[in-house]
């Protein structure tokens, strides 16, 4: 298929319904909160697991891996306790293996980039996984790096063997610390979209074979303006957004592109509320996660995950 650009036509409409999801919110109670500061910036799923992704950003002293919770373990505590919040202990480190780090994802073509940090991550087909690497506002392209998880004796890791430049949105001249916020599988293609909305062509989104290889760009018109893109995924051939709003706090909404509507589903006005950042399909709703586990004063706080169940699932 050749490249091409298109925009996908104005006719979305914004179906407003607050109050329908219910939240329980889960706290992790293990060394992750006691040793670790780091910014989460997704969650990347399978059947069985979910995947905590922090964003390891070059000034942090962090391992480079990820946290691997138990789905099964996860819905049964969900399912077993009677109280909000719900305390859950364990998690398995899948580390990564650093040479194929360094070379796909702080290098590209054997030079190093501007790199700033991992912004989302997918899961596809159980094997392979994708990040968004995210890059400082002096340059004009980001980064999807493409990994497998690899088995041996001593455990399981992700060893990094593909990476690909992607353009940021005509247009992109400020300093905002932007980048490719979402990574969705979505109709067998990886789909990259950007986080903030470049009027009059909205959200560009760069479509990608599992190899790398470009399929399209294109520009989602959803009305969310003036919100930021934090996180998307993909729940019954809809996607599923974390949109947030400086001083307006978060909201969650639905894109549906065969009817062409968005539909808030839930708001929160805490705008002192760490931001959510991560989502992905979990039981009969979604996982959110929050950015970080820093308290006022540097000291780590609980790790905290949101459930949200409701009607429009």
């Amino acid at each position: 298929m050749k490249n091409a650009v298109l925009s996908i036509p104005l006719f979305f409409f914004m179906i407003c319904s607050y109050g329908q999801l219910s939240r329980v919110h889960i706290i992790l109670n293990d060394t992750l909160t006691e040793k670790l500061r780091f910014e989460f910036s997704g969650l990347a799923y399978t059947n069985a697991a979910i995947y905590l992704i922090p964003s390891l950003k070059s000034d942090e002293q962090n391992p480079l891996a990820l946290y691997k919770l138990n789905s099964d373990q996860l819905s049964k505590a969900l399912d077993d306790s009677k109280k909000d919040p719900v305390h859950f202990n364990g998690y398995e480190v899948i580390p990564f293996d650093k040479p194929s780090f360094d070379k796909y994802i702080m290098n590209y073509n054997g030079k190093p980039v501007k790199y700033d940090g991992i912004e989302a991550g997918v899961i596809v087909h159980d094997s392979l996984i994708y990040f968004s690497i995210e890059t400082d506002d002096e340059d004009c392209v980001c980064y999807i790096a493409r990994g497998h998880f690899d088995s041996s004796k001593t455990g399981i890791r992700i060893i990094m063997d593909n990476s690909v430049a992607i353009s940021k949105p005509a247009g992109y001249k400020e300093k905002s610390n932007v980048g490719f916020e979402s990574l969705v599988f979505y109709d067998e293609k990886l789909w990259a979209v950007f986080e903030k909305e470049y009027k009059p062509n909205g959200l560009k989104v760069v479509s990608l074979d599992s190899n790398l290889k470009l399929d399209l760009e294109f520009y989602l018109n959803p009305p969310t303006y003036p919100h930021r893109l934090s996180d998307l995924t993909v729940k019954n051939n809809k996607l599923y957004g974390i949109f947030s709003k400086e001083g307006l706090g978060f909201s969650i909404r639905s894109i549906d592109l065969e009817s062409k509507t968005v539909t808030m589903l839930d708001s929160s006005k805490d705008v002192n509320e760490p931001a959510w950042e991560g989502i992905a399909p979990f039981k009969k709703g979604f996982l959110l996660t929050m950015d970080n586990n820093n308290g006022k004063k540097g000291e780590p706080v609980p790790t905290e995950l949101i459930y949200l169940t409701g009607k429009h699932f």
